[in-house]
């Protein structure tokens, strides 16, 4: 099975995971993205999401899903249009810091980064050497995630979804794209790999269930 029946099988992943959306454009990444969001439905799940777009463009994508009425939501949002460079680099690092802030008042967060691609290139515009690389912030964004025991004694966990717009297998994936997926790949749990055949024969999220990379135990 691939797409919507798809996804549907796999959620919900398991708290604390790390979770990869990778595939080219226009193959349903965000939507994917979306549904996982859309299926926290504890009133102890808090859900950071994170996005570099139109703002117009993105809260008609949210509105559609019916995320916005989610009181638990919470969007870190940079637009390429209008705002700055340091802005839209700065994006995941604020993200991060929204999450972990969260992470003390509730159960479990999930944190969406949609996407890595945008962040890295905003780092790669930087006049100079950025501070902190995309390949290491990716690294760390994952390294974040997990469960771990509360001071009460319950469970606490961090779930990183990341999303990455473009086709890891590409033999002529730019280099400070394939550095990405060479910092994010090691440290996934669960990979979902979009085609754009799939998406061509009109199934979308267009996600290829061969080529998935199934979940361990949280850590």
């Amino acid at each position: 099975a691939s797409g919507l029946t798809a996804v549907e099988a796999l959620l919900p992943f398991g708290e604390g995971h790390r979770i990869g959306f990778v595939g080219p454009p226009t193959t349903g990444k965000s939507t994917a993205a979306q549904m996982l969001v859309a299926a926290q439905s504890s009133k102890d799940t808090a859900v950071v999401y994170a996005a570099q777009r139109p703002r117009a463009a993105l809260e008609a994508q949210l509105g559609r899903g019916g995320l916005l009425d989610n009181p638990n939501l919470t969007v870190v949002h940079a637009d390429p249009n209008t705002d700055c460079l340091g802005a839209r680099y700065l994006l995941p690092f604020c993200a991060l810091h929204v999450a972990d802030q969260l992470r003390a008042r509730h159960r479990h967060v999930l944190l969406v980064l949609d996407d890595l691609v945008a962040f890295g290139q905003a780092a790669a515009e930087l006049g100079a050497p950025a501070p902190v690389t995309a390949a290491q912030a990716v690294a760390a964004a994952l390294d974040a995630a997990g469960a771990v025991e509360s001071a009460e004694g319950g469970a606490q966990a961090l779930t990183v979804a990341a999303v990455m717009d473009f086709d890891h297998e590409d033999v002529e994936l730019a280099p400070h794209l394939r550095d990405l997926w060479r910092s994010a790949e090691p440290s996934l749990d669960v990979c979902l790999a979009f085609d754009l055949r799939l998406a061509a024969d009109g199934v979308l999220p267009a996600i290829d269930a061969e080529r998935l990379l199934a979940a361990g135990p949280p850590p």
